[in-house]
């Protein structure tokens, strides 16, 4: 399964936090059933792909939506098609390799 890694930053704010952005996006993944895990600089995704481009859309919004002018996003996506993978998996890889 895709895992997606995801972090949105807002420009231009007078404030240095955006938690609350992370808080509305942990909203629509668990609305859209998807599996996440926060991590201190970014949020990692799993799920179909057209599902993790979707919600990667619209977590993109979320600032916008609030008034914010600039918004980077930086995302990258992991999909493997030789064996099945997912966030958990992935992690068990490290801590044990082969």
């Amino acid at each position: 399964m895709p895992v997606l890694e995801i972090s949105i930053i807002p420009v231009g704010t007078d404030q240095a936090s955006f938690s609350s952005y992370l808080t509305q996006a942990q909203d629509i993944f668990e609305r859209r059933g998807l599996s996440y895990q926060v991590t201190p600089m970014s949020t990692m995704v799993e799920g179909k792909f057209d599902d993790l481009m979707s919600v990667a859309s619209e977590v993109h919004q979320l600032p916008f939506q609030a008034g914010v002018n600039r918004v980077i996003t930086n995302m990258t996506i992991d999909e493997r098609r030789d064996k099945e993978m997912n966030m958990s998996s992935m992690v068990e890889a490290v801590k044990n390799p082969k």
